[in-house]
């Protein structure tokens, strides 16, 4: 009985991390940018997409392709990241992939690469 008891508290003192998302504008993406630990960028979106245009140092993983949740699960998953799509729907669908593989801190850019090409640009 002890041994069950035990057991029980050791359980219910683990604490299982979750997934906090912090949805930001491509203004706050950009100061956030600016700091010496800024978050990883991950760009969900296709190669072809990415090429087209995409903000400097993005990591791109495709929420189409079958490798996507194996890519993601290669990645620290306690480090703060910036996900973004084209407009926010890729990428808040995304979101529950994070949330099961165990991500901890995500900035979602709820208005995608559209919301980032629209900023005056920075000289």
């Amino acid at each position: 009985m002890k041994l069950i008891f035990s057991i029980l508290v050791l359980l219910t003192s683990m604490s299982v991390a979750e997934l906090t998302v912090v949805d930001i504008s491509a203004v706050e993406v950009r100061e956030l940018l600016k700091s010496e630990d800024a978050p990883t960028i991950i760009d969900i979106r296709t190669d072809k997409e990415y090429q087209q245009s995409h903000i400097k140092g993005a990591l791109l993983i495709d929420f189409f392709s079958e490798e996507f949740a194996t890519q993601l699960d290669q990645l620290d998953k306690d480090a703060p990241y910036i996900l973004h799509c084209k407009s926010g729907g890729r990428s808040t669908k995304a979101l529950k992939t994070l949330e099961e593989l165990g991500f901890t801190k995500v900035y979602h850019m709820n208005k995608g690469i559209l919301d980032w090409l629209s900023l005056p640009q920075e000289h």
